[in-house]
């Protein structure tokens, strides 16, 4: 019985042992994360591990055996998030111990008795707090998913706040000041969080601290500031971001090519907008800008040439955008509706006017030879006059006036008017007024006798 006990002695020993051999390792993102690999290895002195240095506050740890992973995590039995106790206390499978404040740890486990005990030494005193060092940033469905680090960053702005638009979902979302977001963690994110209220579009106050999630009031483009930043409490306004008004300027030589408000159009009661009373010149080249400093122009055409003929429903092409090319002048109004450009208001044309009068005809059937006989314009006005011309019979004619707008000239032709054929002149027909047709419409006028006729044009 005796070499029995000895034998069971001895077994027990050796197994103990064989197990204090094991290596131990601390994880969590007190270390390095929570990874099996890349961790911290504890101290082994026989049974106890031990592990010191400087750990930052609010961070979680606890540890595992290397030979079987996460199998063997040992984590505070008090329960998860526990602060260090200072003395040996028993451990569990799973959970977390946290450090209550910076300093520097010493981290002890007795491996024979599942024991641990973690002492915090010299507390490193916190930097004082300084809200111009923070920058906050965002996570969460809200702004587009719970990425860590976080993805979603506010700007500083000079007036010490800081601004984020966004495409945003009525989701939830968390803030946190950091002093750096590249290597975030969800402890130091945590340590640096504003939280805690039931958020609306305008002022929000925010506390620091408050670890909960936070719903966005409603989802579109929003404009996110935050101000009053403090060690305890900031404020956040949401603002649903307002379109810029819509604003068209006529821009050309006559303006710099540059926007003026002397050429800015003024928006309508239907929505349209209008630009009235801009005296522009024939030959002038411009186009339309707008708010967002895009230029609009007449679309694929080299110089988009803008008449009374060509004045409505315009193109206004951002893409492609040559100048417009007035060909007519005026005292213009310029209008936008629908996105298109109208343009009225152009300078009547210059009546035509009559320079010369003939007959012109021939005594070949048909026309050979052409004769003219020209008119001389009445010294009193109202009229041409051709007195004395000898005319034989036989004589095939037109009437021919010649207009002159400017420098362009251009005969029209007259013949008589309501006839069936050719217009005879005779005996009967002098001195009847004959009423006069243009073109293809005029028939001929024929001579029956030969003599000295007189005409008498009223045009």
């Amino acid at each position: 019985m005796k070499k029995f006990f000895s034998l069971l002695l001895l077994m027990v020993a050796a197994t103990v042992g064989l197990q204090s051999q094991a290596a131990m390792f601390l994880v969590g993102d007190a270390f390095n994360g929570w990874n099996e690999s890349g961790n911290v290895q504890m101290t082994q002195d026989g049974n106890i591990y031990s592990w010191s240095g400087e750990l930052a506050a609010n961070k979680y740890f606890a540890f595992f055996k290397d030979s079987e992973g996460w199998n063997y995590q040992r984590g505070p039995a008090r329960g998860n998030d526990s602060a260090p106790l200072g003395d040996w206390e028993d451990t569990t499978s799973g959970g977390a111990w946290k450090t209550t404040a910076a300093g520097t740890y010493t981290i002890e486990y007795d491996y024979s008795t599942d024991k641990a005990r973690i002492v915090v030494g010299t507390v490193v005193e916190p930097d004082p707090f300084d809200a111009d060092a923070l920058t906050f940033v965002a996570t969460g469905d809200a702004v587009g998913g719970w990425n860590m680090p976080p993805t979603v960053v506010f700007t500083k702005n000079n007036d010490g706040t800081h601004s984020l638009e966004i495409d945003a979902t009525a989701a939830e979302f968390k803030i946190a000041g950091v002093k750096d977001y590249s290597n975030l963690g969800w402890g130091d994110f945590d340590a640096g969080v504003y939280g805690g209220a039931t958020l609306a579009v305008g002022d929000n106050t925010l506390t620091a601290g408050e670890t909960g999630n936070m719903t966005m009031p409603q989802g579109g483009t929003l404009v996110l500031t935050i101000s009053d930043v403090t060690e305890t409490s900031c404020k956040l306004n949401i603002a649903v971001k307002q379109e810029a008004e819509p604003a068209y300027y006529l821009v050309g030589d006559f303006s710099g090519w540059a926007e003026s408000d002397d050429y800015k159009f003024v928006k309508q009661n239907d929505g349209s907008f209008e630009l009235t009373g801009i005296a522009l010149e024939a030959e002038t080249e411009f186009k339309i800008k707008n708010e967002a400093g895009k230029w609009l122009g007449g679309g694929s055409e080299a110089v988009y040439e803008v008449h009374r003929g060509w004045c409505d429903n315009l193109p206004l092409d951002a893409d492609m955008a040559y100048n417009f090319k007035l060909t007519e002048g005026g005292t213009l109004t310029f209008k936008i509706a629908d996105g298109k450009l109208f343009v009225s208001g152009f300078d009547e044309p210059a009546a035509p006017e009559l320079t010369a009068v003939r007959l012109t005809g021939s005594y070949e059937q048909p026309w050979g030879e052409q004769e003219n006989f020209q008119f001389t314009a009445n010294a009193q006005g109202g009229g041409w006059n051709l007195s004395g011309q000898r005319i034989e019979a036989g004589f095939q004619f037109k009437l021919v006036g010649t207009e002159t707008t400017g420098e362009q000239s251009a005969d029209k032709w007259y013949g008589a008017a309501d006839s069936q054929g050719d217009y005879w002149i005779t005996a009967n027909t002098l001195g009847t007024a004959i009423s006069l047709a243009e073109g293809d419409a005029g028939q001929h006028f024929f001579i029956e006798k030969g003599g000295e006729y007189t005409f008498d044009y009223d045009p």
